[in-house]
């Protein structure tokens, strides 16, 4: 599409541009350009004067969707077809354990990590939410980390790239590899962001409180914990007969 000046944007122009963007991205992309534009005009109307009146910017309409996981078989197929990227390999088994948001997993750093205590910290500056997350290791996830000692001074997860072997620090977890090996695994749907999914469904599979997955996770609302509610009906059963006044 060619330059417009705001003032000749019609809504029109806004519904082309919406599903031209919806074909070439996911809805959920889509409504980031849409909601740029949406702050430009109204920007251009209210605070720099530029323009008389801002035409609505309708978003794309998103399908909600059950969060998709792993069972433990098929997230066993997957490290085993992630073998031949041993880095790779143990960034995506440390989320299966943990639960970290992909750039948490490839972005952490030693002083984040307390192997004595069995934990490691999140920062406000690097979570989603905006608070400081202290996430408990398991017995594998520890030994996930002390497997990387020695790689990197600051860096916990890397990978070695070019003829001087040199460790480097992880930039994306979710590349060609990581896609090719899901799709041998026969997950081709599968994102890193899946991992997280797949760790908060194991936990509540095995009967975690949902209020206790959300410290877990570190999520801020309860409404995206509550996604993972149906996984586990434990709490309900003493009440299944109260209709019958039993």
């Amino acid at each position: 599409m060619d330059a417009v000046a705001l003032a000749d944007i019609t809504p029109s122009m806004i519904a082309k541009l919406r599903a031209v963007r919806t074909l070439e991205s996911s809805p959920s992309t889509a409504n980031r350009y849409m909601a740029l534009l949406r702050m430009v005009l109204r920007r251009a109307l209210m605070q720099w004067d530029w323009i008389e009146k801002a035409p609505a910017v309708p978003m794309v309409k998103l399908e909600k969707r059950e969060p998709r996981f792993l069972t433990r078989t098929q997230a066993q197929r997957l490290l085993k077809e992630l073998a031949a990227f041993k880095n790779l390999r143990d960034v995506a088994e440390f989320a299966l354990e943990t639960g970290l948001r992909m750039r948490n997993a490839t972005g952490l750093t030693w002083d984040q990590v307390d192997l004595k205590r069995g934990l490691l910290v999140v920062p406000a500056s690097r979570a989603k939410a905006g608070e400081t997350i202290a996430v408990p290791l398991s017995r594998r996830a520890a030994a996930v980390l002390r497997a990387q000692r020695g790689r990197h001074a600051e860096r916990v997860f890397t990978f070695r790239r070019g003829p001087e072997g040199r460790w480097l620090p992880f930039q994306d977890a979710n590349g060609h590899e990581f896609k090719k090996a899901a799709a041998r695994a026969g997950v081709p749907w599968l994102r890193f962001h899946d991992l997280r999914h797949t760790w908060a469904s194991w936990h509540r599979q095995a009967g975690t409180p949902l209020d206790v997955l959300q410290e877990l996770g570190g999520w801020k609302s309860y409404d995206m914990v509550k996604r993972y509610g149906h996984l586990s009906v434990d709490h309900l059963r003493q009440f299944a007969e109260h209709r019958r006044g039993r």
